[in-house]
């Protein structure tokens, strides 16, 4: 599965609550959470952190 990395500071929150984000990296983000998304609708386990 495909990942994507942006930096935080390039993830802002405008005055209408909306997040914004740079050209490119919200389609790509999109589409990545949207993969993430559908293959955790197939898990019956719960996730917990690991250690």
């Amino acid at each position: 599965m495909p990942g994507w990395f942006t930096l935080d500071q390039d993830i802002t929150v405008d005055d209408s609550g909306a997040t914004v984000g740079p050209p490119g990296a919200v389609e790509a983000l999109s589409q990545v959470m949207g993969q993430f998304s559908a293959a955790l609708s197939g898990c019956s386990a719960a996730l917990r952190p690991a250690g």
